[in-house]
This record gives structure tokens, sequence and C-alpha cells, in this order.
């Protein structure tokens, strides 16, 4: 009866405690999950007859961005990151972070701001393919924040 008694208070314990701080998540007033749940593509429809200049740029800031930001992901991401004008970031294990990463969840909620900057009717065929997809992410890491303990 103890034995029951003491799995029933850990499973207790365990459940509410996965919850963010104060019960109240970072971004509430944007529901990145239902966000990403309710997805969809718009229609492909462009008036571009060509690739937006500063939209690729864009999209190469955020791939370095993300290549730069640790060993690991730049070493099993990309054969030759001088190419790619990459900086090889310093090799280590990377950095654990306790509690909500406030800093980063607003550098991800300021990419899909300026991500959305973009009018998507002037982007060509394949950059709205590009912007389907980082879109679909950015709102999937931004949903996943809430969870920071379920991280490794």
């Amino acid at each position: 009866m103890k034995k029951k008694l003491a799995v029933l208070i850990l499973a207790l314990l365990m459940l509410t405690s996965c919850g963010v701080p104060g019960g109240k998540s970072k971004g509430s007033d944007t529901d990145y999950l239902k966000l990403m749940k309710e997805y969809k593509t718009p229609e492909k429809e462009t008036s571009a007859a060509e690739d937006n200049a500063a939209f690729d740029e864009f999209l190469d800031r955020v791939f370095r961005e993300s290549m730069e930001g640790d060993f690991l992901t730049m070493h099993f991401s990309v054969v030759d990151y001088k190419s790619y004008g990459i900086e090889k970031p310093p090799v280590d294990l990377g950095e654990v972070v306790y509690g909500f990463d406030e800093e980063n969840y607003q550098y991800m909620e300021d990419q899909l701001a300026e991500l959305q900057s973009f009018d998507y009717n002037e982007l060509s065929l394949r950059q709205q393919y590009d912007y389907d997809a980082l879109e679909y992410s950015l709102y999937e890491t931004l949903a996943s924040f809430p969870y920071y303990r379920y991280t490794f």
C-alpha cells in the first residue's frame, strides 16, 4: 500500500512539475502549437519573374547563423563551411540552459517576424517553398519552447 502511494505521489509530482514556471507559457498571446497544427501553405501564385534577392540574402544569413551556432551542427551539416562564408564555431559540447531561454525565444520570434515581412506573392515559386518550410520550422521551434525540460 505504501509503495503504491509513493508511486502515485511521484507520478503526480512529475505531472505537475512539467509546466512552465508560473503556469503561463511565453508567447501565450500567440499559440504557436495551434498555428503549427493548423498550418496550411497558401496557394502558390506569384507575379515574380525572378528570385527576390533580399529574401535570398535573408535565407543565407539565417543558414549561416544556424551553422555558426555550434560546432556539432556545422560539422554534420556542411562539408565545406568556408565556401558558405561560415566562421568555424568553437569546438565544445554546447551549453546547458536551465529554465526558459528567453534570449533564444526572442531570437526565433524576430526571425519569424522578419520572414513574414516579405510579401509572399512577390517571391518566386522556389522561394515560396523555402518560405513555407522555414515558417513551419519556426512555428514548430517556438511551440516547443514551453517544454524546455524535455530537451536533452
